[in-house]
């Protein structure tokens, strides 16, 4: 007969005591708090979480629930075990963050003369190609092709990275003003991870370019 943990689950994937016997913080939630805690992690989103686990009432109530001590110590707990399965540590996601805050629309295409095109993939470094949020053609009844090459949001992503980093001010003092986040990031991301030859970020409206070519 298999043996049940106090979570009641035989295969322990609720949770599960530690290797040296002492009970979890997920452990210490009831049935519907468990539930709570592993529906908000398929996505974050409070409400849906908290009708998934059979609770009735508002927003305000769930936010409620989901601030509870216990369930955020249960929260934290699990995020770090997902952590530890997948390899992910901050690290990691900073530079991810970094490819994209630092990226430059020149790393993926050229234009000389009124002559626009996009570079071939295989010319790409693959940590790059991550930068690209959209890349798709199209071609009109008259037979005219459009390339169009989106990048993730870089403000977005530097606000994030200073953020994280303790870069701004008092509400994000500095934040709007691309090139000083950008000094100020790679002054810090220098000291975390050696000389990290980027270029400024120009201030631009956005990141988008349409590639016209004639078939």
């Amino acid at each position: 007969m298999r043996r049940l943990t106090r979570n009641g689950n035989g295969n322990g994937n609720g949770g599960g005591n530690r290797k040296d016997g002492s009970s979890t913080a997920y452990d210490e939630l009831d049935i519907r708090r468990k539930r709570l805690v592993d529906e908000y992690l398929k996505d974050l989103d409070t409400y849906r979480a908290y009708r998934a686990a059979g609770y009735k009432g508002s927003k305000t109530s769930a936010w409620e629930v989901l601030r509870n001590p216990k369930v955020q110590a249960a929260i934290k707990e699990k995020q770090e075990v997902l952590r530890n399965k997948i390899n992910l540590d901050t690290d990691d996601i900073l530079r991810e963050l970094m490819m994209i805050g630092f990226a430059n629309m020149m790393d993926f295409a050229e234009w000389e003369s009124g002559q626009i095109s996009v570079k071939d993939s295989s010319t790409i470094p693959r940590c790059l190609t991550a930068c690209i949020s959209e890349i798709s053609e199209s071609t009109t009844r008259f037979g005219t092709s459009t390339v169009k090459l989106k990048l993730h949001p870089k403000l977005t992503a530097l606000k994030m990275l200073g953020e994280h980093l303790g870069i701004f001010g008092k509400e994000g003092e500095g934040a709007d003003d691309p090139g000083e986040v950008a000094r100020k990031i790679k002054q810090a991301a220098d000291a975390l991870f050696g000389s990290v030859p980027i270029t400024e970020p120009k201030k631009a409206k956005g990141q988008v370019i349409p590639l016209s070519k004639e078939d």
